[in-house]
């Protein structure tokens, strides 16, 4: 299989333009954190950590309010007062662009729904069963719950990302970047899609001409761009096609039958596989047990082609990121020396496959193949900087001795 061979028949346009050579995440902030009032600036930033403590106080009472009434049926009108005050604050902590983030919809659209709810609720009161156990009360019940844990993930967001969106021009301008490490940078873009996906962009261009991307996102848009609405791999084309390297075992097999099993493979991870296989049935609920015989009639129905041999670990060499670890190591011979692990062939392939930032059973079963026919060269850590540095210098002190 060539290049070209390739290329024909996987679209890879767009599916190996996203790995981020830099990503930074702020996790935390400090309260601590000083802003001068007096400075214009700091105004949006100051509103933003006061409408934060606001939502964090807001949802520690919703929690008390509603487990001191666990066992109280509340009226429409209460829950519908409820779902429209969780709405208010979570489209104010969403962004207006982002407008299929939430269930494919917005808070905007699911905030005038419920307002409409309400005033018709209360111009004609509809019955209500006082039973709390009335599966329609229930759900209102969880709809109120997840909106709820909604806003407490995004307690944080605006204001982080506001912070990183002062923070890293600052930090890009420090000294380091232009005198000692002789770098450029510059404010490339700012993201807000439909899907909820929210990133800054930078470009870092080095002296030799290289330019590499840095992106900033707050804690809650990275873990949604992983395993969220906004994950890569949902989006079309960001996603490999590895089906083609599978057929039926049965050739009665229909064509749509086997892309339903291909399909159901490549969205159960290995995890949850391994979990089901390694589990008795008794101690599996009825869905586990269910999933678990899927998986094992999917299994069963494909197989991987004859050619695999030959095409897979050109593939995956032509796909694969070539990935790379760095780390600082101080040790007694240099305080300022890196240490660098070059990553396997197996790591680059599973990056360019994970699906919401897991690896999927269809999947897994390309890479133990790929594992054993890869040379082992390629699928081994290398030594890292500071070992060949010491070599080096052992056989430097040694031809020093010699001449002596």
């Amino acid at each position: 299989m060539s290049n070209d061979d390739i290329e024909q028949q996987f679209d890879l346009n767009n599916a190996t333009t996203d790995f981020s050579a830099l990503t930074i995440v702020l996790v935390n902030t400090d309260d601590t954190l000083h802003f001068d009032k007096s400075d214009p600036s700091s105004e949006e930033i100051l509103r933003l950590r006061k409408d934060r403590q606001d939502n964090i106080n807001f949802t520690h009472s919703l929690e008390n309010y509603l487990s001191e009434n666990e066992n109280t049926n509340l009226s429409n009108i209460q829950l519908l007062q409820i779902k429209i005050e969780l709405l208010k604050r979570l489209r104010e902590s969403s962004y207006e662009e982002c407008t299929q983030e939430y269930q494919g919809t917005s808070f905007s659209k699911l905030l005038k729904k419920n307002v409409e709810q309400f005033n018709a609720e209360f111009e004609n009161p509809t019955y209500k069963s006082t039973d709390i156990y009335d599966v329609s009360y229930i759900k209102e019940m969880d709809d109120i719950y997840e909106l709820l844990d909604e806003l407490k993930k995004r307690v944080h967001d605006k204001y982080q990302s506001k912070l990183l969106e002062i923070a890293i021009p600052e930090i890009l301008k420090d000294e380091i970047f232009s005198k000692e490490l002789k770098v450029k940078s510059s404010f490339v873009k700012k993201i807000r899609k439909k899907n909820g996906f929210c990133s800054d962009y930078y470009c870092i261009e080095t002296s030799d001409g290289r330019k590499i991307e840095l992106q900033a996102q707050s804690k809650k848009r990275f873990e949604d761009s992983k395993n969220g609405p906004s994950d890569h791999s949902l989006l079309p084309n960001k996603e490999i096609d590895i089906s083609r390297f599978f057929e039926p075992t049965n050739s009665n097999l229909t064509q749509d039958d086997f892309n339903y099993f291909t399909n159901f493979l490549n969205n159960i991870p290995i995890a949850t596989r391994n979990y089901l296989f390694n589990t008795p049935d008794s101690d599996l609920s009825p869905i586990d047990k269910r999933t678990k015989r899927k998986l094992k009639i999917a299994i069963e129905n494909i197989k991987l082609k004859d050619d695999i041999d030959k095409t897979l670990p050109i593939f995956a060499e032509y796909v694969s990121p070539k990935l790379m670890t760095v780390s600082s190591h101080h040790t007694r011979f240099n305080t300022s020396v890196a240490g660098y692990n070059k990553k396997s062939l197996l790591s680059g392939f599973n990056e360019v496959l994970l699906k919401h930032d897991t690896t999927t059973c269809l999947s897994q079963i390309l890479l133990d193949k790929l594992e054993t026919l890869v040379p082992s060269d390629k699928n081994q850590v290398s030594k890292n900087g500071i070992s060949k540095r010491a070599k080096a210098r052992f056989y430097k002190k040694a031809d020093s001795h010699d001449e002596r």
